[in-house]
């Protein structure tokens, strides 16, 4: 049969994010999972008129960062000076991600924080 070419284009965005303290256990896989499954299933991006990677990236920030903020609050109840091997291990505990606590963030993302298109290489060619 006749194969059809799909074709791409070059996009390139920024997002701001505020930072919040701390280091987190998980977040890299969280949001290399978030991202692959928002840009698998763009199709109601695409209705909208959306470009699905904007919406994608849009839905990553706003979950990343609901995510990233209940555990911080929650570690922060038990942020204390560790002495001990079995305290330590009770601080790395309280920094794992809460994603079950985080379930409704994740299923229905926030789009708070927005995607700029900034002009990348393959738009000053044309």
């Amino acid at each position: 049969g006749e194969q059809s070419e799909t074709e791409y284009t070059d996009e390139q965005y920024i997002l701001y994010t505020p930072k919040l303290a701390g280091q987190f256990t998980g977040t890299g896989d969280v949001c290399a999972a978030l991202f692959l499954g928002w840009t698998a299933d763009n199709e109601n991006d695409n209705k909208n008129g959306d470009s699905s990677l904007a919406a994608a990236l849009e839905k990553l920030a706003g979950t990343m960062q609901a995510i990233v903020q209940r555990t911080a609050t929650a570690a922060a109840s038990t942020n204390q000076p560790a002495a001990s091997s079995i305290e330590k291990a009770k601080i790395v505990q309280s920094r794992e991600l809460r994603l079950i606590q985080s379930r409704d963030d994740i299923l229905h993302p926030t789009r708070k924080i927005r995607a700029l298109r900034v002009q990348c290489d393959a738009d000053k060619r044309s």
